[in-house]
This record gives structure tokens, sequence and C-alpha cells, in this order.
């Protein structure tokens, strides 16, 4: 690695290391440190080294977003406030930023990402950022992220112990906002498009049932044969 590649890892895992996910930890196991100083050579490149270093802060922060999001309990971050969390950080970042609500989603007839949500007293919702660093006309590359924020099984329940961590089947959706804020922040000069379907998956008498037949965006049919293959079902509608 050149010494700029080398600032930025650590500056990465300096960043990183010290945020845990003892969130709601009376007292902290981890702890920021104040500062951190980098000793370079005379030969090296101040400017390199400089870039490398507010690089690495960008990268450590978008990790450091997607691992907090990752680490809130459904109680806290659910379709509306991942949402909400979104805008903010595209305000913040000069992203253009387009949600989706319930009825946006019944409109945009999106049947398969809305039969998930059925059993949910929490409202779905589909969030749009939009990044135009490159040319007009420039390719665009798109994201696409699966954001169930709690997956119960649905009516195919699973067992407490395969429930406990799906808190975290949102973790595709915190991934690409995470990379959106990178991708704002270091300007980088490339169109990326990323969406974010945002949904619970619980159990309920509204919830959708095995055999039920699903009509998607695209006008596919689906037949549900396993509740807890849902995943496939928000990404079908918010892909198409």
């Amino acid at each position: 690695l050149s010494p700029a590649e080398q600032i930025e890892t650590a500056v990465i895992a300096l960043q990183v290391g010290c945020v845990g996910q003892g969130i709601y930890h009376s007292e902290p196991q981890r702890f920021a440190f104040e500062n951190i100083t980098a000793v370079i050579s005379p030969k090296d490149d101040e400017q390199a080294i400089q870039a490398a270093l507010d690089r690495g802060e960008i990268l450590a922060d978008a990790i450091n977003l997607t691992r907090e999001l990752v680490n809130h309990p459904a109680q806290d971050i659910y379709p509306a406030s991942f949402a909400a969390r979104a805008e903010e950080l595209a305000g913040q970042y000069g992203l253009k930023c387009e949600v989706f609500d319930e009825k946006r989603l019944e409109m945009e007839k999106m049947g398969s990402f809305l039969a998930v949500a059925r059993g949910s007293s929490q409202p779905p919702r589909m969030v749009i950022l939009e990044h135009h660093g490159g040319a007009k006309g420039a390719p665009t590359l798109y994201l696409c992220g699966k954001g169930v924020t709690f997956d119960s099984g649905g009516l195919s329940l699973k067992p407490s112990a395969g429930m406990l961590d799906m808190k975290m089947d949102m973790a595709g959706a915190a991934t690409v906002l995470g990379a959106m804020t990178a991708i704002a922040r270091l300007k980088l000069p490339v169109n990326v498009v990323a969406l974010m379907g945002l949904t619970e998956n619980m159990v309920s008498g509204s919830s959708y049932k095995l055999g039920d037949v699903l009509t998607a965006r695209n006008g596919t049919t689906i037949e549900v044969h396993n509740t807890d293959a849902e995943g496939r079902l928000v990404l079908a509608d918010v892909l198409s």
C-alpha cells in the first residue's frame, strides 16, 4: 500500500473499531479517540495524505451509519423512521430524495411488496435517493436494498432463536444508505440511484397467506408457498 492508502485504512480502522454495538449500555465499552496524529515522511505528498485522511473519515462514517442502523431494534428502526433518517441525510449531503408512502405504493401497483407489509401495523415505505455527479447521459448505476426492518417470518413463523436477529433484515437497505452518503460526500463523478424497500413482515389477521396469488408491479403473478421468503417479494417490486 502507498502511504496515502495506509493512512486511509488506518483512519477507517480507528473510527470503526472504537464504535461497538452497545447502543443502550449504561456504561460504554468502547471510546472514540480524542485525537489521531499521522506521522508522515518529508517525501510524502501532503495533499494526497490529507485527501486520504478525509476519504478515510467519510468511509468510516458511512460504515458506522450502516452498523448503527442495523444494531438498533425494530422499535426504533421501522419503515417510517428509516425513511425519515434517509431524508435527513439526503438534505445534509445534497442527495435528491423521494419517499413513496403506502398510497403511492398502491398507485404503483406494487402488489408483492404490499402483501408482505399487510400483517404489520407499521406502514411500508420506499426511499429513492439520487446522486448526479456524472456527465449528462452517462450510465447510471442502480443500488437496490432490502429493508425488512423486522422479519417474524409471517405465518411461516420463525422459531425464537431464528427471529432474535431479525431486526437486521434491513441491512441491505442500511448498506445502500451508507454507500450513498459516502458517494455524495466524496462527490464521485458518477450517476447513482438507490432504492430501498422498507417494511415489516409480521403476523396478524391481515397477513398474506400460503397459497395467495400476488400480482407484482410488472404484472407477474406469484403463488406464495412460504411467507418467510418475503425478501424476493419486496425486491421484485422495488427493482421494477
